[in-house]
């Protein structure tokens, strides 16, 4: 797993840039052996809240959301409610 942090990004900018990279990974032809596998990357994005007391409650949501998308068949980037 990784952090990526963009600074001055809104949710909505986030998940289209995240998009752009898991499409574009999903689309390359990676091989292993010889032989063609796929590669497909989930995402869990949220944004910094009022009312977050330090980097866990950030940590924490966006974590949730990267199992949901997990959850939800892998290959898929989702928002943190709320």
């Amino acid at each position: 797993e990784f952090v990526i942090l963009m600074p001055e990004t809104g949710i909505a900018q986030a998940q289209k840039a995240v998009e752009g990279v898991r499409e574009a990974v999903s689309k390359s032809p990676f091989n292993f052996n010889g032989e063609p596998v796929q590669i497909t990357m989930s995402f869990g994005l949220t944004e910094f809240r009022t009312g977050d007391v330090g980097f866990e409650d950030v940590f924490q949501r966006a974590d949730d959301a990267l199992y949901q998308a997990k959850q939800q068949g892998r290959n898929r980037s989702v928002v943190a409610p709320g």
